[in-house]
């Protein structure tokens, strides 16, 4: 399924309008981390954005059409990738359940951001009482 744009090269790549959407999902993908990092720099502690989860969705998805759609170089047929759609495709459930648990818990109201759970140090306790974290 050829795409309207022309063939092209980059730097000695061969570019299509298929690498094109492929390197959209990895930007996107990418830029998911840096609005992270942002966010706990100003912060000044591990936070997770809701923008994170969006950019995580649609990275995602744009990387899976492309494992999907993307043509095989020598028969112009789709020639779908079934390693890269299980990599990208299916991790966007685990994405839209965590929007859904974050807007449930109405975290996403109040701050724009989640603290990143499981990094302070647990309070032990026996027999379900607190040992003050020893």
């Amino acid at each position: 399924m050829p795409l309207p744009l022309a063939n092209a090269s980059f730097l000695g790549f061969h570019v299509t309008a298929w690498i094109l959407l492929g390197l959209a999902g990895n930007l996107f993908f990418l830029s998911r981390f840096i609005v992270q990092w942002v966010a706990s720099e100003r912060r000044k502690a591990v936070v997770i954005p809701i923008a994170f989860w969006w950019l995580s969705i649609v990275g995602s998805l744009l990387q899976g059409l492309y494992f999907i759609l993307k043509p095989n170089p020598e028969t112009g047929e789709a020639d779908p990738d079934l390693v890269g759609i299980l990599a990208n495709v299916f991790n966007s459930i685990i994405y839209l359940r965590n929007l859904q648990l974050i807007r449930k818990q109405g975290l996403a109201a109040s701050s724009g951001s989640v603290p990143m759970g499981g990094l302070e140090k647990p309070e032990s306790s026996v027999g379900g009482q607190p040992t003050g974290g020893r």
